[in-house]
Formats: C-alpha cells, sequence, structure tokens
C-alpha cells in the first residue's frame, strides 16, 4: 500500500482509549471463561407442573416470571428484573423452593454483569436454605453457582471443592445436569495448569451429556476441548472440537456460543499465522453479536479485529474498523447517560 508506515499504523492500534487492545493469546482464558456462563438460568418447578391449576395465583405468576427471566437469557439487566419480582412474589407466599430457585439465578445474573457482591448475598443464602430445605437438586445447583462464584474472582481450589460438592449430589441422584459441572471442573483445573487432567475430565463430561443428550452440554465440552487444545498447540483436534461445537449451537440457535465457535477457530488461524483466515472469522463473530445486540462483546471482537488487521497491514481495514469501534463506544456512552 503507498505511502503506508507499520509503526504509525501500529501506533494507532495501541492507542485505543489510552491502551492496547486485546491481545490474541488473552482470547483463550475469554473463551474458556464463558462455559462458566453457559448453563445460566434454571428453570425447574416450572409451568409444565401437572397440578399447575391447584396453585396459588401469586405462585403461578412467580413461575411465570421465573420462566420470562429465562427467555431473557440475552438481557441480564431484563432477566435480573423478572427474576427479583418472582423472588417478591414467592416471598408473599412462603414458597421456598420458589425462593431459593430466584436467589440461584439472581446470583448467576449478577455473576455475568460482574455484581460480584449481590451474587455471593443471593447464593450465600439460597446454599442456606437449599441446605434447609433437603432439596438435593437445588442444593447441587446452588453450590455449582457459587463455585461458579469462587471460580470468578481466582479462588481456584474453592471453586473446585464446591463443585465436587454439587456433582457428588448429581453421582448419587442420577442428575442429568452432572455433565455441565464436569465441564466447570475441567475448567478449574486448566487454571491450575493441569491440562491432561482437565481433558480427562472432559472426556467423562461428554459421555454424561451424550448419555443425557443435553446438546448444550455436549457443545460445551467441545468447546472447552478446544480451548485447551489450542493451549497445547494441537490445532487440528482444537479445529475439529470447535467445528463440532459450532455445528451443535448452530442447531439449537445459541449465537453467544456460535460466536465463541468463530472466535476460538480465528485463534487457530492466528496462531498458525495465517491472519488472513482469522480475520474472516472474527468478522463473522462479529456480525453474530452485533446482530445479537451483545455491545460488549460486538467491542471485543472489534479490538482483535483491528489487531489482527495490524498484523496484516491493511491500512483500510484499520481504519475502517477503529471507526466502528469509536461509534460503538460513542452509542454506548449516550445509553448509559
Amino acid at each position: 500500500m503507498k505511502g503506508f508506515k507499520a509503526g504509525a499504523l501500529w501506533a494507532r492500534v495501541q492507542g485505543v482509549k489510552g491502551k492496547s487492545v486485546t491481545h490474541h493469546s488473552s482470547f483463550i482464558t475469554f473463551l474458556l471463561l464463558f462455559t462458566v456462563h453457559c448453563s445460566l438460568f434454571t428453570a425447574f418447578y416450572g409451568c409444565a407442573s401437572a397440578k399447575i391449576d391447584k396453585i396459588s395465583p401469586e405462585k403461578k405468576t412467580a413461575i411465570d416470571l421465573n420462566y420470562a427471566g429465562v427467555e431473557e437469557s440475552n438481557n441480564y439487566e431484563k432477566a435480573l428484573k423478572k427474576f427479583e419480582q418472582a423472588l417478591v412474589l414467592n416471598k408473599k407466599t412462603d414458597n421456598r423452593k420458589g425462593i431459593i430457585l430466584n436467589k440461584i439465578n439472581i446470583a448467576r445474573t449478577c455473576l455475568k454483569i460482574s455484581r460480584y457482591d449481590e451474587a455471593l448475598s443471593s447464593i450465600q443464602d439460597a446454599v442456606q436454605m437449599a441446605e434447609s430445605e433437603k432439596d438435593n437438586l437445588l442444593l447441587s445447583e446452588a453450590y455449582a453457582t457459587l463455585s461458579k462464584y469462587h471460580y470468578l474472582k481466582g479462588k481456584t481450589d474453592e471453586s473446585i471443592k464446591y463443585l465436587e460438592m454439587a456433582i457428588d449430589i448429581d453421582r448419587r441422584n442420577g442428575f442429568p445436569s452432572i455433565g455441565d459441572k464436569l465441564n466447570l471442573k475441567a475448567l478449574a483445573y486448566k487454571e491450575k495448569g493441569e491440562l491432561d487432567k482437565s481433558l480427562d475430565i472432559l472426556n467423562e463430561a461428554m459421555k454424561k451429556n451424550q448419555g443425557a443428550e443435553r446438546k448444550a452440554g455436549i457443545s460445551d465440552s467441545y468447546r472447552i476441548t478446544a480451548g485447551i487444545l489450542l493451549l497445547k498447540k494441537q490445532f487440528e483436534y482444537a479445529k475439529q472440537n470447535f467445528e463440532n461445537a459450532l455445528a451443535i449451537d448452530k442447531e439449537l440457535g445459541r449465537p453467544n456460543a456460535i460466536a465463541l465457535d468463530l472466535s476460538g477457530l480465528a485463534s487457530i488461524h492466528i496462531e498458525k499465522g495465517d491472519y488472513r483466515g482469522a480475520l474472516d472469522y472474527l468478522k463473522r463473530a462479529y456480525d453474530v453479536n452485533t446482530a445479537n445486540n451483545d455491545r460488549k462483546n460486538a467491542l471485543a471482537d472489534l479490538d482483535r479485529i483491528i489487531e489482527t488487521a495490524a498484523m496484516l497491514k491493511d491500512e483500510d481495514a484499520v481504519t475502517f474498523f477503529l471507526d466502528k469501534r469509536k461509534k460503538l463506544i460513542s452509542q454506548d456512552n449516550q445509553l448509559n447517560k
């Protein structure tokens, strides 16, 4: 490109908001963290109950609100409001199982939006109540959520402790959600640097998810496996696992997961030095997140696109996507006023 100055272009990329944009090496951690939120909401004790016509109007409304919150799984603020409304109604009727369920969902939502103190308070209440009620299903979910809190706070050993408590309950009771918890346990051991042990746990998670026909769990097992294989630089096996996850996520219509699968495939191309191939996948991930109105992850995609375009010394692409980034941030600032 005539007049192109790589150093000047790189300075523009590094100068975005006064700091470096997202580095490709940090993406693997981001990719694996996604699974912590995959089974974000819980919807037992729902409207499918055969006794739905015999419960009070308040309790039925609380059930409907919980389901409405689950349906808002891509809009966390709206979901949180629904769960909080359900909690008020369940407290009014002293529906303790409903209260526990709402507190679990509130905690999980708060974790997703980094409101950690609120999440901890809510999940501690849920654990205490589930232990008191001796409800194994809810107790397992409460322990798993407390594990997610510790994982996100960097307390890996505490995370594993509560996961093992949840997994033990699932094993004894034959709960199908054990596969999700094994996926999380694999993540925790990945954080400890025990990649081979993590892969062993993922093999069991895959078998449990396949046996229970939990397609989302199967996809998550593939994605985490791919991320770990990427760390081990086993690129072809990583690609196969990302592609398997992508096929399932497309079938299930999981836009957040689809975007992460595409970004994972981009990371393989980056590790192999194929920045042009990476750029194609990153643009597709950005398109998915934009269509899903996931502005936070769309911004992360733009950071990676800009950095990758700079590696290609593609001044036009850098200029184009820096402008998109600037507009997105401006729009967010207007929305937050």
